[in-house]
């Protein structure tokens, strides 16, 4: 599905909700990474983890509860491993920035092709996944002790 690019609204750098066009989207990820990102609203630059997709050159900066969802719907923090995995993804408003009906994007599910190929979830992937950190594979410190 294409994001739309005729949106005055919208800027051509960020994913907004706008851009989805009202309906549900697939969108397949391309790479995670952790960037720096101006506040919303507050001015200041913040270092946030940005998705970036195959089908668009607009990248996706989710709060926190969407990157919950995604963990634990994926089964694992790792960001390597969540690169080719399909999001379905769709335009909806919550309350953010000091209003009731702020436009967002959510997280809905797996596209038909990720929950094919992914293995279901460990128990310890899972309670990993609701920090809604990312990691991005052993440490030193992970290979020095083994």
């Amino acid at each position: 599905m294409s994001i739309r690019d005729d949106n005055i609204l919208s800027d051509a750098e960020h994913l907004y909700a706008e851009d989805l066009g009202g309906r549900d989207v697939t969108l397949t990820i391309a790479k995670i990474e952790k960037e720096e990102v101006k506040g919303g609203g507050s001015g200041r630059n913040d270092k946030r983890y940005t998705f970036h997709f195959k089908e668009t050159p607009k990248k996706y900066v989710p709060g926190i509860g969407v990157r919950r969802a995604i963990c634990a719907a994926v089964g694992t923090t790792n960001r390597q491993k969540m690169i080719g995995v399909a999001v379905i993804l769709y335009p909806t408003t919550c309350e953010a920035f000091g209003s009731k009906n702020t436009p967002c994007i959510r997280f809905r599910g797996l596209g038909k092709q990720a929950i094919a190929t992914l293995a279901p979830p460990t128990e310890s992937a899972t309670s990993d996944a609701t920090n809604g950190t990312f990691d991005d594979g052993p440490t030193d410190a992970d290979v020095t002790s083994r």
